[in-house]
């Protein structure tokens, strides 16, 4: 029942991404982000950039901009590995990066705090875990996935209300997450079942 997030997933199961084109494969997702990202900047930004910070300073920042985009590449493909101590490191440098250059994308950030939160559940370090399902959502509301896997933690740790709320929010953002509806109403009814108890 748990989900283990790489795009490829949320693919499967949302049957698009909002933000960027349809894309089969995590890869070929990276590489359209990535297309999106040239294809943007070209002329505009760069333009404005050269006059801006002079063509040496943009070539450093497009090259930080590459470097921090390999590290997610690499924490990514740890994590399909299921080598979790270094996906986790990969993550916590992508994001050290991005926090500290204000380079990323708000997706490819909300991602990593995902992916490192499910690291951290499957280490049981629940309380950990949400706080990172919790940054990936002030990353990217948008993102339904760290709502559903913060709820899960939130309906196994007795915290029915929260849950609630976390998959109800995951179905507003994506009403056809079959996970998310089968979770909400189980959610309900062991409320339901626990106030009949008084406990």
């Amino acid at each position: 029942m748990w989900i283990y997030v790489t795009i490829l997933q949320i693919i499967t199961r949302t049957k698009q991404i909002k933000k960027y084109e349809y894309c089969r494969s995590l890869e070929d997702h990276a590489h359209l982000r990535r297309e999106k990202n040239v294809i943007g900047r070209s002329l505009v930004f760069r333009t404005s950039a050269v006059e801006k910070y002079g063509k040496t300073k943009l070539h450093r920042i497009i090259a930080m901009e590459e470097h921090i985009s390999q590290m997610l590449d690499h924490a990514n493909t740890e994590f399909k590995k299921q080598n979790f101590k270094q996906a986790e490191e990969w993550y916590t440098k992508f994001i050290s990066s991005c926090l500290q250059s204000r380079q990323c994308e708000a997706n490819d950030l909300a991602i990593a705090y995902n992916n490192r939160g499910q690291i951290k559940y499957l280490r049981v370090d629940f309380y950990e875990a949400i706080e990172d399902y919790t940054y990936a959502i002030h990353a990217d509301s948008q993102f339904e996935i760290p709502f559903y896997n913060r709820g899960l933690i939130h309906y196994r740790l007795g915290f029915f209300d929260d849950a609630k709320i976390d998959f109800q929010q995951v179905l507003k953002l994506n009403p056809d997450f079959e996970e998310a509806k089968v979770s909400l109403q189980q959610t309900l009814l062991d409320q339901q079942q626990k106030i009949k108890r008084g406990y």
